[in-house]
């Protein structure tokens, strides 16, 4: 039977605590044998995710010419730097409530030994491997004629997502499993369980206001109700929703912005470009998550930690690629460089953003109905023209 990531996560989950609950150390110890060996493979892969999802992603970007182009990355980057800085203090603020008095998850380690481990090192750091990224990305551009080295860059890119989506994304739910067989073989999963809910209805909320603000400000541009506009987007949202990607949701996206009244043109070039690069949703939901699991694991939490993590964050959000998880592998390098994430904090941390991946989606391509308003009005267009699609 197919199920869908979440199920499967969800799956392991309840599998996860089951067994954990039992108190059986063989059972635990499997479980830690099979964590420590995917945990060294998460780590040899993330340079290697990072490289084949960045230098394509800017080379893609860094190729169109063009005021526009420029305006809407700058935009783009703004809009998702201020969705991070959001996220941070909503968490901190609601920390008590989120947090409360749960486990120490730092303070907890799963006494069963591995059967077996092993030692295979990555091929360079991470902070190695997003500065060649940039570097090839943004000057890979330069090469005139026939770009053989960008066609390679392509096809690396193709490697790593079949990497990500046939290895890692379907070992994932295991590896999720057995971390939270530990959190109950230890007796805290009472607590972990609390928080992560609470976390998501956060979310949820942060996500809603951050769309009617974003709607909000677009609208007043042209005097118009924004939740009319928001009502006609409501298509979008539910699509990217179901499918839990942006370049799925692109021809639905479509639609609703002719129905909104934008210009053909502005429509046109933003609806690729938007899900290309746009990825606020997603932004908030990573570092939301993240500074949930530093509060767990005692990590110390301040805005001179996060800020650094945000700004880079963002960067890697553009460059990401509009795929379901793609948000998240491109912020691994972020992770581990700015905020010092262990192997077992970014397991999960991959398991809350895939959780609720679908909710994150569904704001990054409704968000580009809000930033095409304010393209329509810099272009000169003062008027919305409502028009009927049929594809």
């Amino acid at each position: 039977m197919k199920m869908g990531l979440l199920t499967r996560l969800l799956i392991g989950i309840a599998v996860g605590i089951a067994l954990g609950l039992t108190g059986i150390e063989f059972i635990m110890r499997v479980y830690a044998t099979f964590t420590s060996l995917f945990g060294t493979f998460l780590v040899f892969s993330i340079p290697l995710i990072v490289m084949g999802f960045l230098i394509p992603g800017i080379a893609e970007i860094g190729n169109k010419a063009g005021r526009t182009v420029g305006l809407v990355v700058g935009f783009s980057y703004f809009l998702t730097v201020t969705a991070g800085f959001i996220a941070y203090y909503a968490v901190v603020a609601f920390s008590g409530v989120i947090v409360g008095a749960a486990a120490d998850l730092g303070g907890y380690r799963d006494p069963a030994t591995p059967f077996l481990t092993l030692a295979v090192p990555p091929i360079m750091g991470i902070m190695s491997a997003l500065v060649f990224s940039f570097i090839v990305g943004i000057f890979m551009t330069t090469i005139e004629g026939e770009n053989t080295l960008k066609a390679v860059a392509l096809n690396f890119q193709h490697v790593i997502k079949q990497l990500v989506h046939k290895v890692v994304i379907p070992l994932l739910p295991i590896h999720i499993s057995g971390l939270f067989a530990s959190m109950a073989y230890e007796g805290m999963i009472v607590e972990a369980m609390g928080v992560f809910f609470r976390l998501f209805l956060l979310i949820i909320i942060m996500h809603i206001a951050f769309l009617i603000a974003l709607y909000a400000i677009a609208a007043s541009l042209y005097k118009t109700n924004p939740f009319r506009l928001m009502k006609i987007m409501l298509p979008t949202y539910v699509t990217a929703l179901g499918t839990q990607s942006s370049m799925a949701t692109m021809p639905v996206n479509y639609i609703n912005l002719k129905k909104i009244g934008l210009n053909q043109k502005v429509a046109e070039f933003i609806v690729p470009f938007g899900a290309t690069i746009l990825l606020p949703g997603s932004t908030m939901s990573i570092v939301a998550c993240a500074v949930v699991v530093m509060f767990m694991f005692n990590a110390e939490v301040s805005v001179f930690i996060v800020a650094p993590f945000i700004f880079m964050l963002a960067i890697t959000m553009v460059a990401a690629p509009g795929v379901p998880g793609g948000a998240i592998m491109a912020a691994l390098g972020a992770l581990e460089v700015s905020l010092g994430f262990s192997e077992p904090m970014m397991a999960i941390m991959i398991a809350l953003y895939f959780a609720q991946d679908s909710f994150g989606t569904a704001v990054n391509i409704s968000s580009d109905g809000a930033v095409a308003l304010y393209l329509n009005k810099y272009m000169g267009n003062h008027e919305l023209v409502p028009q009927e699609v049929d594809i």
